[in-house]
């Protein structure tokens, strides 16, 4: 087995980076079972994810999560215990562009029962059942 970093797969997705190429070479050695699988701990899969969505939207985000998802060959280690409802906010998100960290945020005021999120993120806006706080308020 192997960790694999996010740099990794951001330096393999960037074809301008110093590593692609050999970010290009592990993951094929991963996929070759050189190392046996590789194992990305959820916080890299976070700034991966968040990389593409800064970088070309939220559509490239979203297939790079479901490529690594259905891959034989890696497997995503959670860290956090709102991991898998998290991932979920993120993948069927509609009507709005959240990144991955703000999914969790979303995750997490769904498990909790929380009905406020202090932002200034006007996505946020579009998540149903979520009131935005981005001033000075009162609790009501």
């Amino acid at each position: 087995m192997i960790l694999v970093d996010s740099g990794v797969f951001i330096a393999a997705l960037s074809t301008k980076d110093t590593h692609h190429a050999a970010a290009k070479e592990i993951l094929q050695d991963i996929a070759g079972g050189v190392w046996g699988a590789g194992l990305v701990p959820e916080y890299a899969f976070v700034e991966v994810v968040n990389f593409l969505v800064r970088k070309g939207g939220l559509p490239p985000a979203i297939a790079f999560a479901r490529k690594l998802l259905g891959s034989r060959d890696m497997a995503i280690v959670p860290c956090f215990p709102a991991f898998p409802a998290a991932l979920s906010a993120f993948l069927n998100q509609h009507g709005s562009s959240l990144t991955f960290a703000d999914a969790a945020l979303v995750a997490l005021a769904r498990l909790g029962g929380v009905k406020h999120v202090a932002t200034f993120d006007g996505e946020f806006r579009a998540v149903p059942g979520l009131r935005v706080v981005s001033g000075p308020e009162r609790a009501s």
